[in-house]
Parts: C-alpha cells; structure tokens; sequence
C-alpha cells in the first residue's frame, strides 16, 4: 500500500468549446492519472489531450442518470488517498453554481490537500453569440441567479423573485429550463416590464448551439414549441438587443455549417481549428487511431540497413512520424540516408520530411500508384530497391505500377489504423441529435471506418445522404463504393485544398 497521499484539482472546463480552457486547465489534464468528468465536459477531448488517464463520468443530468454527490466526493477521497494525481473536471467555473465547494469541503475534511481552478462560466460566453452582459448605456448591475434550487434549503436563502424583478439591469438565470415558465411569472409579477428583451443560449459554444430571442411574456411558449433544452442560459435585459449589430460570429463564411471532421485524434486540430475560425460547428469524430506495429524486429532491421536501398518512398505524414522516432530510438545516423533518392506522396507528407532537414526529390500530384510510379520511373528504377513504410492497412495496389517498372520493393509495416473504441457511442450520441451539413473524410481509411461506426444506426442511410468531401481520388472511390450519395472532391491533396472547397460549397 502507498504512503504518497494525492492531490485533487477541482477545474472548470469553460462553457464547452476547447479553445476557451485556460492554459492551468490543459496542464493539469495532460498530467492527471483520473479525470472525473461532468455531463457538461467534452469527453472526445480529454481522450485527445490525455489517452493514459483513466476517465469516470459523474456527471447529473437533468431529469436523467445521475452518480449521487456523496459518491463522488467519496471517490475523489479515495483516489487521493491512493496517490493519484486527480483532475475533477466540472463544465463552466465549479464554483459557480456547481458543486465545486462541496467537493473541496469534503477534502478538507478529510485532511487531503486540493486546488481550486476557475474557469469561464457559461454566462461569460454570450459574447460568442454577440451578447455583452453589461454595456453602460442599458445596465449598470448584473445578476447571476439559479433557476433550480436545493428543494431542502433554508427558506431564509430562497430567490426573492420578486426583488430582482425591481433590481432592474442584466438578469442571466443558470439551469433555468425546467422552471423558466414559473420564474418568468414571478417575474412578471413582481413588476418587470413583459417586453423585456430575453436570449436562450442552448449548448453554448458546443457544435449544437442555438440561441432563441424573444420578450420576457412569449419566451416560454417558445421554449416549448423550438425544443429548447438544457443545458441553457437565460439572459434578460436591454442588452439583448444589441446581438442585432454585435453577433459577429454570424459574419463568418462557415457560420452555421456543422461539419464532422473524421481525422485521428492528433491530427484533427489542424482542419478544425481553420473550419471554427471560418465560423463552423465542428464536431470530431476520429475513425482512426494510430499505434505503431508491436514486434519491430523488421523496422530496426531495414533501419539498420538503410544503405543496402536505392529508394525510400513516405505515403502518409504518420509513417515520416513514426519512421524517425524509431530511427531516433535506434541512434541511426541520419547520413545513412545520403546515398538514398527521397519520395513523398502529398504535399503534407514532404513538409514532415521537411521538419527532419530532408527533402523529396519527387511528390506526386496525386495519391495514386500511377503517379507514383510514372514520377520514379524517370529515375531509372529498374533494378532498384525501394523500401516503401506503410500502415498495415495500406493498399496494395500503389505498388503494382512500381513493381511492374522492375523495382525490388521492400513494404515496411511500420504502424496499425484502428477504429477508437469510444467513437461508435461518440457517433450514436451525436446522430441522434442532429444531422451535420457535410462530412470531411481525408483517406480511403477514414471512410472505411466511419462507414463500419455508424452501420448500427437507424439513421445510416441519412448519413449516406449527407454531403461527403474527399482528399484525392481513392478516397472518392472508397466513399462512392460505400454508398454516399452526394460527393465532393478536393483539386489538389491537401488541407487547404479542402477547405477552400467547403467555403465554395457553402457560399455559390
């Protein structure tokens, strides 16, 4: 049994999306041993900023599933006691409104040392539709109140309803959906103007965000008739009025567009974030999940044999990636490559050779064996060996043309494309809810597996229906073959190339 005692960083994850957690929050992700999560946490990010930590949802839910209070301030106590290094990760800012100070009491009590960690509140996050909670020419006061209460409390601590109603100034009610049409009469009553300008932020800075305005009286009604559930924010007052002239997020060319990008965790960021700064709702749903091969007998042979080829040929920025960790594990000097010609198949597979100090002589246009091959076949490859990297699930057929040439072609499994456990549930969740205006599919690969995620769904052939862009020609074929129905394809093979095409989609 340890004798180390742990420690328990109580943090807010923000209002949801990920680009609005602080930097103190990411570090202590990236080092927790278990993240106990809310309802209101992005659990696809926390497997990507941190695959080793063990994940427990203790979320609540409104009107669903809910792990008791006591259970968790248990388990906290009980992970500390075992010397783990613990993240309690509540959406927002745990001390507003949560339950962030009951849980550090109970680890006080319990004489185990803890942390407080804010974050930004979801109120805080209106200005992401255009909403400021204070300008000086409507209010000079602003309240936070909560429109769920303890049914157990003091009758001494109960919202005077009426008292705010007088208060004047921005109002913003937290967990008020299941209420909101008691409150807003209480409101009414004790004298605030039925008028009054009202916003329901729903999933605020989530992928499925919607924002409902109308006047204090009709809000309720509509709430009914849009669906508008929690988790949500009701903000009143004049400020309200001023997302006419300051929602500058509507101004973007993607505003509105939700899109499901289906890259592998580590490499989603470099699409979804250029789509978010375009405006998109972006949704990651990874259909792959990189591992290098376990018995590496081969790869430290051909390594250590490097100058017996003529030819290394890349395919994927992964196989680079994992090439050279490998050779750095090895200590293999990197001149063994000087007597080598270089390949690269795709723009973003010769600039991570690039980062290595080398570069391609040849990179094809297209990601075919064709190309490849007609573009090596100028250096005279008859008779030479190429050794070809390659994920286990590569397609055989780039390497017909090479080997018809009369080129020796050693493949080189280097790593594995696996299908994230977590993402079938992922896509069950999000389907659900809503359909997404275009899927993003970048190899032959990733429309293989997304395919095989969603098969179980009721909504599978909608999906098919959807807008699918493609990255190169075999991940058209791939996505034909698999029955989508509406396809789009990229001109050139890059990242670039796609987005500037989902702009064109969208704005013709």
């Amino acid at each position: 049994m340890t004798t180390k005692t742990g420690k328990v960083f109580i943090v807010g994850f923000g209002p949801g999306d990920e680009g609005m957690l602080t930097q103190r929050a990411c570090y202590l992700l990236q080092r927790a041993d278990i993240i106990y999560y809310d309802y209101l946490t992005n659990a696809a990010f926390l497997e990507k900023i941190n695959p080793q930590a063990q994940k427990v949802y203790v979320g609540k839910k409104g009107g669903g599933k809910k792990v008791p209070q006591d259970d968790t301030n248990e388990a906290l106590i009980r992970s500390a006691q075992a010397g783990k290094f613990v993240v309690r990760l509540k959406g927002g800012d745990p001390l507003i409104f949560g339950r962030g100070a009951e849980e550090a009491l109970a680890l006080a009590a319990a004489n185990l040392e803890f942390e407080l960690v804010p974050g930004i509140t979801s109120a805080q996050a209106a200005g992401w539709v255009g909403i400021p909670l204070t300008h000086r020419d409507f209010n000079s006061t602003l309240t936070w109140v909560t429109g769920h209460e303890d049914p157990n409390k003091s009758p001494d601590v109960e919202i005077n309803w009426q008292a705010l109603a007088q208060l004047g100034g921005t109002l913003v009610i937290y967990m008020g959906m299941h209420n909101l049409a008691d409150n807003v009469a209480k409101l009414i009553q004790g004298g605030m103007n039925p008028q009054t300008p009202v916003a329901v932020l729903e999933w605020l800075t989530y992928p499925n965000q919607q924002v409902l305005e109308g006047t204090l009286q009709e809000i309720p009604a509509l709430v009914q008739q849009q669906n508008f559930q929690a988790p949500a924010v009701v903000v009143i007052g004049d400020v309200v009025k001023l997302r006419k002239k300051l929602d500058w997020m509507s101004k973007k060319p993607l505003y509105g567009r939700l899109i499901v990008v289906t890259r592998a965790h580590a490499q989603s960021s470099s699409l979804t974030e250029p789509l978010k700064e375009l405006g998109a709702q972006v949704v990651e749903l990874p259909t792959l999940e990189i591992s290098p091969v376990q018995d590496l007998t081969k790869v430290d042979q051909a390594i250590q044999h490097l100058a017996t080829f003529d030819y290394l040929v890349f395919s994927s920025v992964n196989a680079v990636e994992i090439f050279f960790k490998r050779c750095h594990v090895l200590k293999s000097d990197i001149r063994k490559l000087s007597s080598l010609k270089i390949a690269a198949v795709g723009k973003k597979t010769a600039q991570a050779l690039e980062q290595h100090q080398l570069y391609a002589e040849f990179v094809p246009e297209a990601y075919s064996g064709d190309d490849l091959a007609a573009g090596l076949a100028g250096f005279d490859i008859h008779g030479k060996k190429i050794l070809f990297p390659r994920s286990a699930q590569a397609r055989a057929e780039i390497l017909k043309p090479l080997l018809q040439s009369g080129a020796e072609v050693e493949e080189l499994v280097l790593y594995e494309n696996h299908i994230p456990a977590a993402s079938q549930q992922q896509a069950k969740t999000f389907f659900e809810s809503r359909l997404p205006d275009l899927i993003t599919f970048t190899s032959a690969s990733s429309v293989k597996n997304f395919v095989q995620i969603v098969s179980g769904l009721p909504q599978v052939e909608s999906i098919k229906k959807i807008p699918a862009i493609c990255i190169g020609p075999i991940t058209e074929q791939a996505a034909r073959a698999l029955g989508f129905e509406k396809i789009l394809v990229t001109e050139e093979a890059t990242l670039e190339s796609l987005i500037d095409k989902i702009i064109k989609l969208f704005n013709d």
